[in-house]
């Protein structure tokens, strides 16, 4: 089965209005035809933006997330972010979510490919 990784944008999107890309993602994965995780580093990225300040958008993002399986970020994921932000492939927290698809063997899901197309290891979901 296909492991794929939520990227902060493809949450983002949902959470403003609604996303087609993720209600096919979670059709796929209600079919068990995938597995969706989310690095808890997307969960960081949510929590910095300014809407967070609302009760009502936590308890949103809180509900959103849940279902999702977490990736936690260890010492082989931090290495590898390293490396991607020494050889100039990623920056900040997008060299953390394509490390945590690199070392999980999973592809990443993301509004933003232009933020990732230099990541040489990295595959991105199409759907």
């Amino acid at each position: 089965m296909v492991k794929v990784v939520l990227d902060t944008s493809v949450l983002i999107e949902e959470i403003r209005k609604g996303s087609v890309f993720l209600a096919r993602l979670a059709t796929l994965a209600e079919n068990e035809k995938i597995f969706l995780y989310v690095p808890v580093i997307v969960i960081s990225e949510l929590w910095a933006g300014e809407s967070m300040n609302s009760v009502i958008n936590k308890r949103t993002v809180i509900q959103k997330i849940k279902p999702f399986k977490r990736i936690k970020i260890d010492e082989k994921i931090a290495k590898k972010t390293g490396e991607l932000i020494r050889c100039g492939q990623c920056k900040g927290f997008d060299a953390l979510i394509a490390a945590c698809c690199i070392e999980n063997k999973a592809k990443l899901a993301t509004l933003n490919i232009k933020d990732f197309e230099k990541v040489k290891e990295l595959k991105i979901w199409k759907s």
